[in-house]
């Protein structure tokens, strides 16, 4: 039996795709993406919020700064967004006590808002995020 040899190409191609694959998930379209799959939680959140005066439920915001309720996290994008009662001096809304309202106290029970808030809307959130992924990485291997 003879040893035969063959001839593979087109890794060179195959590492520049890669490699302009890494760059770019943190662009714009990823960040619009995460940013309007978070907007889905925050509306779900606001609806599920018992509604005394409205101040928590208004004060319910999407933000890229580290925030005290729950984060989003774009895995592999290395993006993070935060979905939550803001809270803190000088807010319009100071959603302080949200914590209080979704886990209770030993003077009130539970009102779970945000967690089956992110339950809810998680298929459709996460297809936000994988519909501009697929977008962005066929923009990339063009």
């Amino acid at each position: 039996m003879s040893a035969g040899s063959f001839g593979v190409s087109g890794f060179k191609l195959l590492d520049r795709q890669l490699a302009k694959l890494g760059t770019g998930f943190g662009s714009n379209s990823m960040r619009n993406a995460l940013h309007d799959a978070a907007e889905l939680v925050a509306a779900e959140a606001k609806r599920l919020v018992p509604v005394r005066s409205g101040n928590l439920r208004d004060s319910i915001i999407v933000s890229f700064k580290p925030a005290n309720f729950a984060q989003i996290e774009g895995r592999g994008l290395g993006l993070t967004i935060y979905v939550g009662p803001e809270q803190g001096k000088g807010t319009p809304h100071n959603g302080f006590y949200g914590h209080m309202v979704e886990f209770g106290t030993i003077h009130s029970a539970a009102h779970p808002f945000m967690r089956p808030a992110v339950a809810n809307t998680r298929p459709q959130a996460e297809g936000i995020v994988r519909a501009a992924a697929r977008d962005h990485v066929r923009m990339m291997l063009r």
